[in-house]
């Protein structure tokens, strides 16, 4: 399962309780990944309507906003990270670096968004020990 979200280049994710960006780029490169099948909260569900609701985090393939995502990482063996490379206001952010849940990464690539010129998307798989 994958966990998608999004970070801006100080790790932050939310703030004041809204998502830092709506770049519609991410939304179809997530919904490309995960084949169609994503699991969201009701309030990404209006950014993405084909998402389901989920009624607890681990269902799917899932795409997380508003919450510091660390604490889920346990749950799923890939991780797609969306970064801004800007810096924007937050108060909620990344805590831990998936490395210390024994995750690698495995693949990086750049692409350009429609709100921001450059993207980086960054894709981790959880290490078989």
């Amino acid at each position: 399962m994958t966990l998608y979200f999004c970070i801006d280049s100080a790790g932050g994710i939310a703030f004041n309780g809204r998502r830092q960006s709506r770049d519609s780029a991410i939304t179809a490169d997530v919904l490309a990944d995960c084949g169609g099948v994503l699991y969201a909260s009701e309030y990404t569900k209006k950014l993405i309507p084909q998402a389901i609701v989920f009624e607890t985090i681990g269902q799917g393939d899932t795409f997380l906003e508003l919450t510091e995502p660390s604490r889920y990482f346990d749950l799923f063996d890939r991780l797609v990270i969306y970064n801004f490379n800007r810096h924007y206001p937050s108060d909620v952010a990344m805590i831990d670096s998936p490395f210390l849940y024994g995750f690698n990464l495995s693949e990086s690539s750049e692409f350009v968004g429609t709100s921001h010129e450059k993207i980086t998307k960054e894709v981790y798989t959880k290490c078989v020990r």
